[in-house]
């Protein structure tokens, strides 16, 4: 019976949690690139051997899987599930580029036109001392790790969970595609099923993403800028507040 269950590492696409948008029409972008649906601008991508192709909302977050019909004239189902997931890689590295290089845009554009500071929220009472602050926000963060390490990745499957999708905040990291069925269905019908079962394990992702505690809590940030700004109107006062 075939089978393939393909994972790689956490990847670092930038940008929020949303659910996904529309799913993206067959046949219309042969290399990574952007498409605009109902105002949204997507990011697309097609595998290496033009098997499948994913497409990232606005947001960053997977929303629709296609493959092509007569893909199985083509391909094994473990060479589909690879596919899904190196279309998902070249989606997430395209977005991400484009996500630097308007970073870098911005920044040219705040050094062009200084803004007014943002103002930050004061601590209520006195901070406590500095190393105790940072004590609590290493552990907290600590804590925050080991938990994302173990809940935050979301599941979602379709056809009996003869398709299984697994998606992290930086996009989809394993693509499972076994049974007879799998082998059977057309590639319009596929890409339903696994549009379907990406979007599922994004509102999974969320819903454990929701669950968890902030790593380090808004009064323990507020007491860290208030010891910042004392340290910036006078810094010679710095071995006091420690």
């Amino acid at each position: 019976m075939p089978h393939q269950s393909t994972h790689r590492d956490h990847p670092h696409a930038p940008g929020a949690w949303a659910p996904a948008g529309d799913e993206a029409e067959a046949g219309h972008e042969a290399e990574p690139g952007r498409e605009t649906s109902s105002g949204r601008e997507t990011t697309t991508a097609w595998d290496g051997r033009r098997l499948a192709r994913v497409t990232l909302d606005a947001h960053g977050s997977p929303a629709a899987v296609q493959v092509v019909d007569g893909w199985e004239r083509h391909a094994a189902v473990d060479d589909l599930a690879a596919a899904v997931l190196d279309a998902a890689r070249t989606a997430a590295r395209t977005l991400d580029e484009r996500a630097w290089a308007s970073l870098a845009d911005d920044a040219d554009r705040r050094r062009r036109t200084p803004s007014a500071p943002v103002a930050s929220p004061a601590p209520a009472g006195t901070p406590r001392p500095l190393d105790e602050l940072a004590e609590i926000a290493i552990t907290s963060l600590s804590a925050a790790s080991q938990a994302d390490d173990a809940a935050a990745v979301g599941t979602g499957s379709a056809l009996d969970h003869e398709i299984e999708v697994r998606v992290v905040r930086g996009g989809i990291v394993g693509v499972t595609l076994r049974g007879p069925r799998v082998a059977r269905t057309s590639g319009t019908q596929l890409s339903r099923l696994l549009t379907g079962a990406v979007r599922a394990a994004v509102t999974d992702l969320r819903h454990r993403l929701a669950a968890q505690a902030p790593a380090v809590s808004d009064a323990l940030l507020a007491e860290v800028l208030a010891h910042l700004r004392a340290l910036t109107a006078d810094p010679a006062s710095a071995g006091d507040r420690t």
